[in-house]
C-alpha cells in the first residue's frame, strides 16, 4: 500500500495516465486509418497527390501503430505530415466526401490532443476558408468549438478569429446552423470565462494588467467588451470583421457571460468598471423605450424577444452583481416597478413578477433590500406596496373569483419563452398566482434570516451563541418587516379571503404563520397583532361575533375556515411562547370556535394525535357538498330548535375531533412556556372570562354564547392550564385561584359550579402531585393550596359546599397522609360546610341531603385518616410546644386551637352522633351506618378514658336520644306507610341495634373496664324489649337479632365468667319475657323474627347451664314452647322442619347432655325428653293446622330421632327407668306407628318413629334388666303392654287411618318401602323377646348379661304376632313373613331340645305342641297362598317365590311335623302339571324332591 503523497503514489498516478494515454492513442490510431482507408478510396479515382498523401500517412499510421503504446499520441504530435493529408482533403472541395472525412479526423485529432500549436492555427485558417464555401457549417462549428475549449493556448486574435468565424456562421440562411452557432457561441464564451478562473486558480497573486500577466482575463475582458459593443450597436475593437449582431443574441451572450463565472467578474477589478459603464448602462437604455412608453413622447416599443432577454441580464445582475452595483439594482428595481403599472400590457406585468419571483428565491435579494432600507430607500416599501395594489386590484376585476387564486409551483413561464418572438396571451388570474408566489417566497426568505434569539422562551435560559454576521442580519431584516410588512400582510389577508382552493389556502396559512413567528421573535407587536388578527377572522364565518343575528341558512362553515383554525391552533402551540398581549385575541378567537364548531371538549379528545395529523379534504373542495351535515342549536333541556345554526360538509366535520384535541394541548403544554409567556396567558384567559361574565349579566341576548358549553370556556381552560403547570405552582396559583373564586361568585349557575369544579380539581391535584421536597415538608405550600379551597365557603351555595366536600373528601383518599401541617385548615373547611347546610333554607332539597351525606362519608374518611397516621401524628404533636392558656381555647371559627388525639376522637364521634338525630332520614341513615362502623372499627386504639367518654357522654344519650325523637315524631300515627314517621325512623333503630350488638361482641372486655357497662346493658335491653314489639316488622327482626348478638358476647370471655353473670342473668329474664310478649303479638311476628329470639337459648345455656335452676329450665321449656305453638304471620303449610322448629329444637336440646356439657342434670335431661316428647305428638294433635294441614310432622320426626339418640345414650340409666320414660314413650309413638301412611315423603315420620321406638324398645329392655326390682309389677305389666301394643301395631297397622294422613300411594308401595324396617323389628324381637334365641345377642340383656325376664303371656302375645305376620306370606311383604318363619321356627326346633337345667317332660311336651302348631299354621298359609296365585295366572313372579320359600321349608320340618307337611304335596304336583310356566314347573319339581325326601 502506497502512502498518499509519497513517490510511489506518484508513480502510480503518472503510470494510470500514460495507460489511460496509450489507449487513446491506440484507438486513434485506429480510427484514422480507417478514414484514411476511405479517403484512398475516394482520391484513387482521380490519382491526384491526395492519394499519394493519404498513401503516406498509412504507411506512418503504421510506424506509430507499431509503438508502445504510451508512445503513439507524443509520435503523433511529431507526425505533421499525418495533418498535411487532412489539409489536403480540406482543398478538396469538389469532393464533398473526401472534405466531409478530413474534418472528421482534424476533429478526432483536436479531441484527442494529438495536435501540435503551429497545425492548430494552420486548422483554424483552413476553417474560414472552408467557411467561405459554405460547405460542412456544422462541422465546422463542432472543430471550432473543440478547439477553443481544449487548447488553451489558441487565444488572442486567434481566439477572436475563432469567435468571429462562429459569429459569421450564425448569420448564414440556414436555420440550425444559426442556431447551431448562437449554442456555439454560448459555450465558447463560458469557456473564454472558464479559462479566467482556472488562470486564476493557479496564479499566485492578483493580476495587475489583464493583457500583460493574465492573457485568458484579457481575452475575457476584450471578449466581453465587444458583446456589449455590438449589443448596443457600435463597432467592436477585438472582434474584427464583425459589423452587425442582434441584440437577442448579444443579450444572450452578455447573460452568459455574467452567469458563467460571476466569482471572475467579483475578482477582477477590469471587470467590475465594465458591469457598470458598459453593462448597466445597456440594460437601462434598452429599458427606456419601454418605461417611457407611456409618457407622451413616439419612441419604439421594447419588442417581445429582447424584453425576454433583457429581463434575463437584468435578473443574472441583481442576483449575482448586487454588491457592485447597488446603485444600479436600486434603479433596475424601480425600472421592474414601473412595469408592475396599470398601464402596462399583461405579458411585461407578468415578466416584471417573475422576474420579483427569480429574485425573492435567494435571500440575498432580501439582504439588499435590507442594505436599501439602511440607506434610506423607499424602493422596498414600494415594491411591496405595488404588490399589495396589484393583487387587491386584480382580485377586485376578477370575474371568476372561484380561478383567481390557484396554487403557484414557483414556475416561471413569461421569461423563458426564448424561442418565441410575440408575447403570450397573459390571463389575470395568472398575474395573481405569481404574486401568490412572491409573497410566499419573500416570507420564506424572511424566516429563513431570522434565526431564534439567544434566550429560549420557554425556559428563559441560553441557548447558544450566535455570530456577529447572523446577529447583524436578524437586526437588517426588523426595520425592512417595518417598512414593508404592514403590507405584505394585507397582502396575505387579501388573498386569503379570496383563496378557494385548499393548496394554496394551506400556502397563505404557513406564510401568515412564518410572518407571526418573525415578527414575534423580533418583538414588532403591531405586525404580530396584525397576523392574529388576520387569523383570528378568517377562522370564523363573516360577520359572526356572539351578538350577531343568525343568517337564514346558518353560519356557513368551510374547509378553508378550518384550515384557518388548524393554523390558529397550531401558532399557538408552538409559538405561544412569543404571543404576549396577542394572546388576548387568540383566546377570544378560540371561545368563539368552540361555539361555532361544536368542538368536543378537551376531556373526551385524545391529545397524543392532535398536532401532528391533520385530515385532508375531498379533492373536489366546497364543491362537493351534496350531503350537508347540520348542526342545530340546542337548549340546555336537550331540545333542537328549528333554525339551523352552522351547516358545514361531512368530510369537514371529521376534522373537528383532531382540532378539539389540538386546542386541548395548546393548554396541556403550556408548561413548556416561561414565566413571562404563562402570565400573558394567564392573563389573556382572565379577561376573556370577564368578558363572558359581563355579556352573561347585561341585558343584552347572546345565545351563541351558551353554545356548547363555551361560556365556560375561559374556565375550563384555566383548569387545564393549571394542571399543566403544578410544578411551578407558586408562578400561577394566586392569580388563578383568585379569579376562580370571583367565578363562584357569578349568578350564572354553570359558571359558577364551572369554576367551583376547576378550583377543587386544582387543589386535589396540586396535593398529589409528587414533589421535591414533598408537600409535607412544606407547612406554607399546604397552606397556600388548601386555603382558596376554604375561602370558597364564602358563597352561600348549597352546590358549592358539596364540591368543597367533595374535594376534601378526594385529598384525603389519596394524600391525607401528607396533610399533618394542613390539618386545622381541613377541619375548618368541614365546619364551614356544615355551617353551610344547616343555615340554608333548603336543607331539605336532594342537594342539601347530598351535602350532608357527603359530610358524613368525609367524617369516615377523617376517621381512617386518624387511625392510619396516629403515630407519626402523636409524634408531631409530642414536639410541638404546649401552651397551657390555649389548651381550651377555641379559634374564630370554632375550633380547638390545641388538640390532642384523643380530643379529636370525641369531636369526630359528637359530629356524627349529631347527625344521627337529623331530621332527615336519609342523614341519619348515613349517620348511624358511620357512627357505629367508626365506633367498631377504631374504638380498640382509643384511650380508656376517652373510649368511657364516648360511652358515657355519647353513645347513652344518642340511645336514649333516638328513642325519644321516634316517638316524639311517631306520635300517635299508627301508619306504616313508607313516607309515614314510623317508616322513616325505623332504618334508624335497625341501624342502631345492630351497631350496638356489635359493639358489645367486639369490645365487651373493654366495656367490662369500664363503670358504666351495667348502665349501657341494661338501656339496651330496655331498648330492645320495646323495640321487638314494634309494628313495623323490619325493626323487631333488628332487635331480635341484636338481642342475639348482644347474648354472644360473653362467648369470647369464657364460660362462668364472674363480670357477666348477672349481665347474663338479666337478659335471660328479659329474654323470657320478650319471647312470651312475642307470642301474644298482633299481628303475630314473623318467623324470621322468632328465629332469633329462639336462637338465644344457645348462647345463654353456655353460661348459664351450670347454674340453672328447675325454674329457669321450666321457664325456658315453656318460653319455647310458646315459641312453638305460636301462629306466626308466615306461616307455612310444609311438611319439613321449619326454621323456627329447628331453632326451637335446639334450643330444647341445650337441657340435654353434649360433648360441650356432659354433665346436665337428670331433671333437666327428663324434663327436655318429655318436651320433646310433647313435640312428637303435634304430628297427631297440632296445637294448630294450615289449610287443614299440620305442619309439625317435621318437627316430630326430628324430635323422634333426637329421642332416639337420648335413648341410644342414656335408656339403661337407673333415673330414666324410674321416670317410665319408655312407658311414656311408647305410648307416644304408638298412635304414629299405627298411622303408617303418612303424607311426608316415603313415610320419613313413620321411619323416624320406627327407629325411636326400635331404640326405646331395646336399650329399655336393657334397663329392665338391669334394674328389673325397681318398679312394681303394675309398671311392669303396663310397660309390657305398652311395648307389646307398639310392636303389634308396627307390623299391622291401621288402614282406616285418618285420611289427613294418607298418603297418595297405594299400600303395597309403602309396604315395600318400610319392609326393612319391619325385619329390624322381627331381628330385635327375636334376639331379645324370643326364648332360646337371645344368647347370641345383647339385646334384652343388662351390661353384667342378665336377661330380662319376659313374662308367660308377653312371650305369647309376641309368638302370635309373628304368626300373624307369617300369613302375610306372597304379598308385598313376604320378607317380613319369611323373617316371622325363621324367627318362630328356630324358637321352636330349640325349644325340642331340653335347655340347660331343663329336664321336665311336661316342658318338652309343651314345646313340641307348639311347634306343631306353628308347622300347621305355616302350611294352612302356604296352601291359601297357592289357591289364591293358582287363579292368578299373572302372577308367576310371585310363585315362583313362593316356591323358593317352600322349597326351604321342609329343612325346618322335623320329622313330628310330617302330617302336616304332606298337605302341600298335592298342590305341587297340581302346580307342576297344569302351569305354563317353564321356571315355575322346574321350582315345583324342585319343592317336590325335597318332599319326597321328607317323606
Amino acid at each position: 500500500m502506497s502512502i498518499p503523497g509519497s513517490p510511489t503514489e506518484s508513480t502510480s498516478s503518472n503510470s494510470s495516465v500514460l495507460l489511460l494515454d496509450g489507449e487513446r492513442g491506440r484507438q486513434l490510431v485506429e480510427a484514422l486509418k480507417s478514414d484514411l482507408n476511405l479517403m484512398a478510396t475516394e482520391a484513387r479515382k482521380k490519382a491526384t497527390p491526395l492519394r499519394l498523401a493519404v498513401e503516406r500517412a498509412l504507411v506512418r499510421l503504421s510506424t506509430v501503430g507499431s509503438l508502445p503504446p504510451t508512445s503513439i499520441l507524443p509520435e503523433m504530435l511529431r507526425a505533421k505530415d499525418l495533418m498535411q493529408s487532412f489539409l489536403l482533403g480540406l482543398e478538396e472541395t469538389k469532393n464533398p466526401r473526401v472534405v466531409q472525412l478530413s474534418m472528421a479526423c482534424i476533429h478526432r485529432m483536436i479531441d484527442t490532443d494529438a495536435i501540435d500549436h503551429e497545425s492548430k492555427l494552420v486548422v483554424l485558417e483552413r476553417l474560414q476558408q472552408l467557411a467561405s464555401t459554405g460547405q460542412e457549417e456544422i462541422k465546422i462549428l463542432q472543430c471550432v468549438l473543440s478547439l477553443v475549449t481544449t487548447s488553451p493556448d489558441i487565444r488572442g486574435d486567434d481566439l477572436a478569429q475563432a469567435v468571429a468565424l462562429c459569429f459569421r456562421l450564425h448569420f448564414v440562411k440556414d436555420v440550425m446552423t444559426a442556431a447551431i452557432a448562437a449554442a456555439s457561441l454560448r459555450q465558447l464564451v463560458a469557456a473564454v470565462f472558464e479559462r479566467v478562473a482556472a488562470e486564476d486558480r493557479n496564479a499566485s497573486e492578483a493580476v495587475d494588467s489583464p493583457r500583460r500577466h493574465a492573457p485568458a482575463a484579457g481575452d475575457a475582458y476584450l471578449l466581453f467588451q465587444d458583446l456589449c459593443l455590438l449589443t448596443n450597436g457600435e463597432s467592436p475593437h477585438w472582434l474584427q470583421g464583425l459589423t452587425e449582431m442582434t441584440r437577442t443574441l448579444g443579450l444572450e451572450l452578455i447573460e452568459t457571460a455574467l452567469l458563467a463565472n460571476p466569482d471572475v467578474i467579483l475578482r477582477h477589478v477590469e471587470f467590475g468598471h465594465l458591469l457598470k459603464e458598459r453593462v448597466c448602462a445597456l440594460v437601462i437604455k434598452l429599458f427606456s423605450p419601454s418605461i417611457q412608453q407611456g409618457a407622451g413622447a413616439r419612441m419604439p416599443v421594447l419588442l417581445f424577444p429582447v424584453a425576454v432577454r433583457l429581463m434575463h441580464v437584468l435578473l443574472a445582475l441583481i442576483q449575482h452583481y448586487h454588491s457592485l452595483i447597488g446603485t444600479e439594482c436600486e434603479i433596475f428595481l424601480t425600472m421592474l416597478l414601473k412595469f408592475l403599472d396599470a398601464d402596462k400590457l399583461l405579458w411585461q406585468r407578468s415578466m416584471a413578477l417573475e422576474v420579483l419571483l427569480e429574485l425573492f428565491k435567494k435571500p440575498e435579494f432580501l439582504l439588499l433590500l435590507t442594505t436599501m432600507v439602511m440607506h434610506k430607500s423607499a424602493v422596498p416599501g414600494q415594491l411591496f406596496e405595488r404588490l399589495y395594489q396589484l393583487g387587491a386590484k386584480t382580485i377586485a376585476t376578477g370575474d371568476d373569483k372561484l380561478a383567481l387564486l390557484s396554487a403557484h409551483q414557483g414556475k416561471v413561464v413569461v421569461i423563458n419563452l426564448l424561442d418565441k418572438n410575440d408575447s403570450p396571451q397573459i390571463s389575470p388570474s395568472y398575474l395573481l398566482s405569481v404574486i401568490f408566489a412572491i409573497v410566499q417566497d419573500a416570507v420564506k426568505c424572511i424566516s429563513s434570516l431570522v434565526q431564534m434569539d439567544q434566550a429560549d422562551p420557554h425556559t428563559d435560559t441560553v441557548i447558544e451563541e450566535e455570530s456577529p454576521e447572523t446577529e447583524g442580519e436578524r437586526r437588517d431584516v426588523a426595520p425592512l418587516l417595518e417598512m414593508a410588512g404592514r403590507n405584505i400582510i394585507s397582502l396575505l389577508d387579501v388573498l386569503l379571503a379570496f383563496a378557494t382552493v385548499e393548496t394554496a389556502t394551506d400556502g397563505l396559512l404557513r406564510s401568515l404563520q412564518s410572518l407571526l413567528r418573525v415578527t414575534a421573535q423580533l418583538k414588532l407587536v403591531t405586525l404580530r397583532q396584525q397576523v392574529v388578527n388576520s387569523l383570528c377572522r378568517h377562522c370564523l364565518p363573516d360577520q359572526f361575533s356572539f351578538a350577531a343575528e343568525l343568517p337564514s341558512g346558518g353560519w356557513n362553515v368551510t374547509r378553508k375556515h378550518l384550515q384557518v383554525v388548524y393554523v390558529l391552533f397550531n401558532s399557538a402551540l408552538c409559538l405561544g411562547a412569543y404571543l404576549d398581549d396577542s394572546w388576548t385575541a387568540v383566546i377570544g378567537a378560540m371561545q368563539q370556535l368552540v361555539a361555532v364548531l361544536d368542538l368536543p371538549h378537551p376531556e373526551t379528545t385524545q391529545l397524543s394525535s392532535a398536532p401532528g395529523a391533520r385530515i385532508l379534504s375531498n379533492s373536489q373542495g366546497e364543491r362537493n357538498s351534496g350531503v350537508r351535515r347540520h348542526h342545530r342549536r340546542t337548549s340546555s333541556s336537550g331540545s333542537t330548535s328549528g333554525s339551523n345554526f352552522m351547516t358545514m360538509t361531512a368530510s369537514a366535520a371529521s376534522e373537528l375531533p383532531g382540532l378539539a384535541a389540538m386546542l386541548a394541548q395548546v393548554f396541556a403544554m403550556s408548561h413548556n412556556l416561561s414565566k413571562s409567556a404563562l402570565y400573558f396567558l394567564i392573563s389573556a384567559l382572565c379577561k376573556q372570562s370577564e368578558r363572558t361574565i359581563d355579556l352573561l349579566m347585561s341585558s343584552q341576548n347572546v345565545p351563541t354564547l351558551s353554545r356548547n358549553d363555551a361560556q365556560l370556556f375561559p374556565v375550563r381552560q384555566l383548569q387545564s392550564l393549571g394542571l399543566a403547570n403544578l410544578n411551578r405552582i407558586m408562578e400561577f396559583w394566586p392569580t388563578v385561584t383568585a379569579h376562580l373564586i370571583e367565578v363562584a361568585f357569578c349568578e350564572d349557575a354553570k359558571v359558577k359550579l364551572e369554576g367551583v369544579e376547576a378550583l377543587t380539581t386544582l387543589v386535589h391535584e396540586a396535593l398529589v402531585i409528587p414533589r421535591d421536597p414533598p408537600v409535607e415538608a412544606s407547612p406554607g405550600l399546604q397552606q397556600a393550596i388548601l386555603s382558596p379551597l376554604r375561602n370558597l365557603s364564602k358563597v352561600q351555595n348549597v352546590q358549592v359546599a358539596r364540591r368543597q366536600l367533595e374535594c376534601v373528601k378526594k385529598v384525603l383518599d389519596s394524600c391525607g397522609q401528607s396533610l399533618s401541617h394542613a390539618w386545622p385548615v381541613v377541619i375548618g373547611i368541614i365546619n364551614d360546610v356544615m355551617a353551610t347546610t344547616n343555615a340554608n333554607s333548603d336543607a331539605t332539597t336532594p342537594v342539601a341531603v347530598n351535602v350532608a351525606l357527603t359530610a358524613v362519608e368525609l367524617l369516615w374518611n377523617v376517621a381512617d385518616y386518624l387511625h392510619q397516621n396516629r403515630v407519626s401524628m402523636q409524634e408531631r404533636l409530642d414536639t410541638l410546644p404546649i401552651n397551657t392558656a390555649q389548651l381550651n381555647t377555641v379559634d374564630e371559627d370554632g375550633l380547638p386551637t390545641h388538640v390532642s388525639l384523643s380530643r379529636l376522637w370525641v369531636i369526630l364521634f359528637q359530629q356524627l352522633a349529631r347527625l344521627c338525630l337529623d331530621s332527615r332520614a336519609d342523614v341519619r341513615r348515613s349517620a348511624c351506618q358511620t357512627f357505629f362502623l367508626t365506633i367498631n372499627t377504631h374504638a380498640a386504639i382509643l384511650e380508656l378514658d376517652a373510649f368511657q367518654e364516648v360511652i358515657v357522654e355519647i353513645l347513652q344519650p344518642l340511645l336514649q336520644d333516638i328513642q325519644a325523637a321516634a316517638a316524639r315524631d311517631i306520635g300517635a300515627d299508627t301508619s306504616t306507610d313508607y313516607g309515614s314517621a314510623a317508616k322513616q325512623w325505623a332504618e334508624t333503630k335497625c341501624l342502631t341495634m345492630a351497631g350496638l350488638g356489635q359493639l358489645m361482641v367486639g369490645f365487651v372486655q373493654r366495656l367490662l373496664e369500664i363503670e358504666a357497662f351495667n348502665q349501657l346493658w341494661d338501656l339496651a335491653l330496655e331498648l330492645l324489649a320495646v323495640w321487638i314489639n314494634d309494628l313495623l316488622k323490619e325493626v323487631a327482626k333488628a332487635s331480635a337479632d341484636a338481642l342475639l348478638v348482644m347474648f354472644g358476647c360473653h362467648v369470647a370471655l369464657g364460660h362462668g365468667t364472674s363480670p357477666m353473670e348477672g349481665p347474663v342473668r338479666r337478659g335471660f329474664q328479659t329474654w323470657v319475657k320478650v319471647v312470651l310478649d312475642a307470642s301474644r303479638r298482633q299481628p303475630p311476628h314473623r318467623e324470621k323474627t322468632l328465629i332469633p329470639l329462639a336462637g338465644c337459648v344457645e348462647p345463654l345455656m353456655l353460661h348459664l347451664q351450670a347454674s340453672l335452676t328447675d325454674e329457669q329450665a321450666a321457664a325456658l321449656l315453656n318460653a319455647l314452647r310458646h315459641l312453638m305453638d305460636c301462629h306466626h304471620a308466615d306461616v307455612m303449610s310444609i311438611v319439613r322442619l321449619s326454621d323456627l322448629q329447628a331453632a326451637t329444637l335446639t334450643g330444647v336440646q341445650q337441657l340435654l347432655p353434649s360433648s360441650s356439657h356432659p354433665h346436665v342434670d337428670h331433671k333437666h335431661q327428663l324434663m327436655a325428653v318429655q318436651e320433646l316428647r310433647r313435640y312428637i305428638t303435634y304430628a297427631i294433635a297440632p296445637p294448630f293446622q294450615v289449610n287443614n294441614k299440620s305442619i309439625f310432622l317435621g318437627l316430630s320426626a326430628a324430635c323422634c330421632k333426637a329421642v332416639a339418640e337420648y335413648m341410644a345414650t342414656f335408656g339403661q340409666e337407673q333415673f330414666v327407668v324410674t321416670a317410665q320414660l319408655q312407658l311414656d314413650l311408647l305410648t307416644t309413638l304408638t298412635p304414629i306407628l299405627a298411622n303408617r301412611f303418612f303424607a311426608d315423603e316415603d313415610c320419613k315420620l313413620w321411619q323416624a318413629a320406627h327407629t325411636c321406638a326400635i331404640a326405646t324398645i331395646d336399650h329399655g329392655l336393657r334397663g329392665l334388666a338391669t334394674w328389673n326390682t325397681i318398679l312394681g309389677q303394675t309398671d311392669l305389666d303396663q310397660t309390657w303392654t305398652a311395648l307389646l301394643d307398639c310392636i303389634e301395631v308396627s307390623f299391622f297397622p291401621e288402614r282406616s287411618a285418618d285420611t289427613r294422613l294418607l298418603a297418595t300411594g297405594t299400600f303395597a308401595q309403602i309396604d315395600s318401602t318400610v319392609v326393612p324396617l319391619d325385619l329390624d323389628m322381627v331381628t330385635l324381637i327375636q334376639d331379645a323377646l324370643l326364648p332360646n334365641t337371645r344368647s347370641h345377642s345383647k339385646r334384652g340383656s343388662s351390661a353384667a348379661g342378665t336377661d330380662v325376664v319376659v313374662p308367660p303371656h308377653a312371650l305369647s302375645r309376641t309368638k302370635d304376632i309373628l304368626t300373624r305376620a307369617t300369613k302375610n306370606i306372597g304379598n308385598a311383604r313376604r320378607p317380613l313373613s319369611e323373617a316371622a318363619v325363621k324367627a318362630l321356627i328356630a324358637a321352636d326346633s330349640r325349644s325340642a331340645v331340653p335347655a340347660e337345667g331343663v329336664s321336665s317332660d311336661a316342658e318338652t311336651d309343651q314345646a313340641g305342641h307348639e311347634s306343631t302348631g306353628t308347622v300347621a299354621n305355616l302350611t294352612d298359609g302356604c296352601l291359601a297362598s297357592l289357591k289364591q296365585y293358582g287363579q292368578e295366572p299373572g302372577d308367576s313372579r310371585l310363585k315362583h317365590d313362593l316356591l323358593v320359600l317352600l322349597s326351604s321349608l321342609p329343612a325346618m320340618i322335623t320329622p313330628q311335623h310330617r302330617p302336616q307337611a304332606k298337605r302341600l304335596y298335592q298342590p305341587l304336583l297340581h302346580l307342576l302339571c297344569t302351569s305354563d310356566d317353564v321356571a315355575l314347573r322346574d321350582a315345583a319339581a324342585n319343592a317336590l324332591r325335597s318332599y319326597e325326601a321328607l317323606l
